[in-house]
């Protein structure tokens, strides 16, 4: 999965899992990390639905980390 996520997601390079193989975090193409502001669970689910959990938790992360560093 990992080649083709700039594929789908633009800048993003790749996702983090965890030993649980949950996913919490994302890098740009230039090695920058944000970590997800909650974990993806993509264990036992259809890749269309953990995807779309992966983009909305990009979202929710980037809007969680701007709001903190204007704070």
């Amino acid at each position: 999965m990992q080649p083709h996520l700039k594929k789908v997601f633009e800048n993003i390079h790749a996702i983090e899992f965890n030993h649980k193989k949950v996913i919490v975090a994302m890098f740009s193409a230039e090695k920058e990390k944000v970590d997800f502001a909650e974990d993806v669970n993509p264990n036992e689910k259809n890749v269309e639905d953990w995807m779309n959990e992966v983009e909305q938790m990009m979202c929710q992360s980037i809007r969680y980390e701007l709001r903190r560093s204007v704070d």
